[in-house]
Formats: structure tokens, C-alpha cells, sequence
């Protein structure tokens, strides 16, 4: 009991990590053979500490603790932490995310460790204090005039495994959530200014790698900048055959994080438009808008290669592209 053990595993054709798991292409009528995977025998570490009642300040015997590798998302286990302890063995070197659950209470916990190549003690948690995020959007070259207007904004906050928390913009641009778990929470804004695109964050002047902020367990996070820029990019075109469909943009491997997919639909002519383009390099590519297909999936847009166009748009570039829609034949 408070004792959780992650079974080693193994990714085609010898990865340990789900960042260096392989892919495989299985065609129709066809078989697949010599599908090895090495098995290698590695050292393995273990990260133990307590689980605090942020309530009480004793320990949390009733939490649920949960650990996982950071880049992966299946494969979570979960135990109680037996009087307020736990530790979690089987753990090969990398990130590692500790994750903590007092039930009946809604309050999560996490912690972000990094195992190399000993075990880590006194990882504790507290859970149950909530936490607040305040800061200010900061509007970057704004056309004349915008400053004085009213804004409509929110700052949506996105954990993943719970409910969104959502903070309005106040017309002096400053935002405050309270109430906030201890977790990392994804960054979105919504309704944001016309021509705007969310460009970074910075905390301490210091920009922040991804649109991701980690609450601690101890204190709360103040000064928070949330950049918009308004030298954004602008696509637009036409699909042949002159028909109905869904054009889809999506940022290139080895992008900014800040980069995300964008999506419209023609008019019957075949005319698409899309604005507020934050400056990168995308792939863009149209399917029929009767066809329901999963665009998001990686091996999904492999197929659609052919049928995708490359594309760089620069700040405050205009540019206009030609599609071929993809045929209903090599569409999933």
C-alpha cells in the first residue's frame, strides 16, 4: 500500500520512451512480418515523498497519487497514499509527472520531476490550497485607438483532466484567476482583437518557451504577460474542383508552440479566407466538407502529403494559394 510501480515498456523498435516509439504502415490485405522489439535491461529509480493536506497542514492518507511520463498519454496508474506516503518505482531516466487528487474536494496537485540516474526523496505535495494566476495582456504595435476600446477577451485556463478555468480581460487589459489546483495549465485566449495572434508569455521578462504555465504547490503566480501581436498574416485562395469544403492549416514539425491549426470552409465558388495568422511555416490542405476525417491525426495528413501545399507566411504577408481537394477514394 502507497507503494506504485510502473511496469518498463517498450516502444518499436527499441525505444523506451514514447518520443522514440516508431511507426508502422499496415496497408489492406497485407501482412506485416518481423515486428521485433529489444527488450534491454536498465537500471531503474523511484521517487518517494509525502502527500500534504493543504486544509489541515497533516498528512493526506485518502489522496489518490498518480504518476505518468510527461510526453505520454496513456498507460496512468494511480494509488492511495497510505498515510500520507507514497513512492513510485520503475522509473527509467526522464521527465515524469506526479499528479495528486484529494477526493470528494475537486483539488488537484502535481509535481514535475526529472529521475537521471538516482532516486528521488522527499518529493512532497500539497494539495487542497487553492492558487491564484493574475497578470496583464500586452498588445503589441495595436492599430490606433484599440487601447481605449473595451475589450471582450478571456483567458481560458486548460488543464486537461479537469474543467476549463476561465478569467475575463478587464478593460485595463489585467486578468486574475483564483481558485486555481496546483497543475500545469495550458494558456488560450478567446475573442481576441481583429488581426491579433497570441505571439508569447513572459513571467519575470523572461519569455516563456510554450503557451504553458505550472502553478506551485507553495504560492501563487502574479506578473504574468500574455503577449498579442498584430502583424499577423493573411491566406487566402480558391480549391478546385469548385466545390464545398473544409480548408485546414496546420504549423510545420519544429515550429513555436505559440503556432496553432487553423480551419474554414469555402463559399460554393471554392474562395477561402483565413486572417490573424501568427508568421510560420505551415502545410495547408483541403478535404471534401461532407467527409468526416480526423485531420488531427498525424498519419491521417501523411496521406493528404500529396494534396497539401508548404507554405512560409511572413508578419504581415498576404498570400494566396491554389488547392486540389482530396478525392473521397484517399480519404481514411
Amino acid at each position: 500500500e502507497g507503494e506504485l510501480e510502473i511496469s518498463l515498456t517498450a516502444y518499436y523498435p527499441a525505444g523506451s520512451q514514447p518520443s522514440a516509439a516508431g511507426r508502422i504502415r499496415l496497408r489492406w490485405d497485407q501482412e506485416l512480418t518481423a515486428i521485433d522489439l529489444a527488450l534491454r535491461p536498465q537500471p531503474s529509480f523511484s521517487v518517494s515523498g509525502r502527500v500534504i493536506d493543504g486544509a489541515t497542514g497533516g498528512p493526506c492518507g485518502s489522496c489518490i497519487v498518480q504518476a505518468h511520463q510527461a510526453d505520454e498519454i496513456f498507460g496512468r496508474r494511480s494509488v492511495k497514499a497510505l498515510g500520507g506516503s507514497y513512492r513510485v518505482r520503475g522509473l527509467l531516466p526522464g521527465a515524469y509527472r506526479i499528479k495528486v487528487e484529494k477526493p470528494g474536494s475537486n483539488a488537484y496537485s502535481s509535481r514535475l520531476v526529472h529521475v537521471v540516474n538516482q532516486n528521488l526523496q522527499a518529493v512532497d505535495i500539497v494539495v487542497g490550497v487553492e492558487h491564484s494566476l493574475s497578470g496583464r495582456v500586452v498588445l503589441e504595435s495595436p492599430p490606433a485607438g484599440l487601447e481605449q476600446q473595451k475589450t471582450a477577451m478571456d483567458i481560458v485556463l486548460r488543464a486537461g483532466f479537469q474543467d476549463d478555468e476561465t478569467a475575463r480581460v478587464k478593460p485595463d487589459l489585467s486578468f486574475e484567476a483564483q481558485g486555481l489546483s496546483a497543475v500545469s495549465y495550458r494558456v488560450i485566449l478567446e475573442d481576441t482583437p481583429e488581426g491579433a495572434y497570441f505571439k508569447t508569455m513572459r513571467l519575470g521578462g523572461r519569455d516563456l518557451p510554450a503557451p504553458d504555465i505550472e502553478v506551485p504547490d507553495q504560492g501563487s503566480i502574479s506578473q504574468l504577460e500574455v503577449v498579442l501581436a498584430f502583424d499577423s498574416a493573411t491566406l487566402s485562395g480558391t480549391v478546385k474542383p469548385a466545390r464545398l469544403a473544409s480548408v485546414f492549416l496546420f504549423p510545420q514539425e519544429n515550429q513555436s508552440p505559440y503556432l496553432v491549426e487553423r480551419s474554414t470552409d469555402t463559399d460554393p465558388s471554392g474562395n477561402f479566407s483565413l486572417t490573424a495568422i501568427a508568421p510560420g511555416s505551415y502545410a495547408v490542405f483541403a478535404v471534401p466538407r461532407s467527409m468526416a476525417v480526423e485531420v488531427s491525426d498525424p498519419d491521417v495528413r501523411r496521406r493528404l502529403e500529396s494534396y497539401s501545399k508548404s507554405l512560409r507566411l511572413d508578419r504581415n504577408a498576404k498570400a494566396t494559394i491554389e488547392l486540389v481537394t482530396a478525392p473521397d477514394s484517399d480519404l481514411p
